[in-house]
């Protein structure tokens, strides 16, 4: 606090340098007393220094935009995305993500071989076949690239639903596209790795069977999006503690038997299991995850919630 009458001079002198250096901050004032030596207890003090010229003249701080949480209706807004993942071999396939942002209903479709930015025209014929059997959406939130364009809005724009493209460099504007769908990519490269996954058509089935399964584990709202969709948890066949287990005795011979391509769906299926397991506690999506964080830092009002982090960096609300 400055009132005191010990500090007086220091007050005087902090005022005259603020002044001197044309109402600079007090970050900036900070700076310069350290490379001056200046006294340890003023550059404490220095944060309590207030300007009445620089309070009149200060702009008003925007107020951070939240937009209102989405509805739990399925279909309702979908955003989607692509991304890219590589088999054992390293062949590149580009893989398109859609989500529902109500429901966090999850679909993934391979849609080019050889990786890079697939046409409109395929996402277009992959979306329509794929997600349109649910009806059209009444919003859809897409980033700016041009698989996105073309043929993709042009059917979007036939079935009624307006298509809102994220800014340039706002890719946090398809943030649950973003995030879900890095959930996924790691699922995929996890199950890979572990399977030893090398052509088109098993890639195929381990985009569809890692998304059939982060569809039954992820607990969104209480109930999973399998649940929120369907209305119930889809039945496993090759589980183990379903109620049926004792009697699909022919499932478990061709699971053990290996030969079958019914086996290796469920081998797959099994790794993506695992592989949702590793994910949901992976350190590398726990990072992810903090990489931005980007809190508020003040003005504070009374009523405010603060996080530890702020009140020990000595932010606290006023008064």
């Amino acid at each position: 606090d400055w009132s005191s009458d010990v500090c007086s001079s220091d007050l005087v002198a902090v005022r005259r340098l603020h002044q001197m250096t044309g109402h600079a901050s007090t970050s900036a004032m900070a700076r310069m007393l350290r490379v001056a030596r200046a006294s340890p207890e003023v550059i404490h003090r220095l944060r309590h220094f207030k300007c009445e010229a620089c309070l009149q003249n200060r702009k008003p701080q925007p107020r951070p935009v939240v937009r209102p949480p989405n509805p739990y209706v399925f279909n309702y807004e979908v955003t989607a995305d692509v991304f890219e993942c590589r088999d054992a071999l390293g062949n590149r396939y580009s893989v398109l993500s859609v989500v529902c942002m109500g429901t966090l209903y999850h679909c993934a479709w391979v849609v080019a071989e050889g990786g890079g930015t697939p046409s409109s025209l395929k996402c277009a014929e992959v979306f329509r076949d794929g997600w349109l059997q649910f009806g059209p959406p009444r919003f859809m939130t897409v980033d700016r690239g041009v698989h996105n364009r073309g043929q993709f809005a042009a059917l979007m724009s036939s079935q009624g639903t307006y298509l809102r493209y994220a800014g340039t460099e706002a890719h946090h504007q398809i943030g649950r596209a973003e995030r879900q769908g890095s959930i996924l990519k790691e699922m995929i490269a996890h199950t890979i790795q572990g399977r030893h996954v090398v052509g088109s058509q098993m890639m195929r089935m381990v985009v569809m069977e890692c998304a059939f399964v982060k569809n039954n584990r992820v607990n969104h709202g209480g109930f999973s999006p399998s649940q929120w969709v369907l209305g119930r948890l889809p039945e496993e066949v090759c589980s183990l503690t379903a109620e049926r287990s004792e009697g699909e005795l022919g499932v478990h011979q061709e699971i053990l038997s290996g030969e079958h391509q019914f086996a290796q769906q469920l081998n797959i299926r099994q790794a993506a299991k695992e592989s949702f397991a590793h994910v949901d506690s992976s350190n590398r999506v726990r990072s992810a995850l903090m990489r931005r964080s980007t809190p508020f830092r003040g003005p504070y009002f009374p009523g405010d919630l603060l996080s530890s982090s702020e009140t020990r960096n000595g932010l606290a609300l006023p008064g």
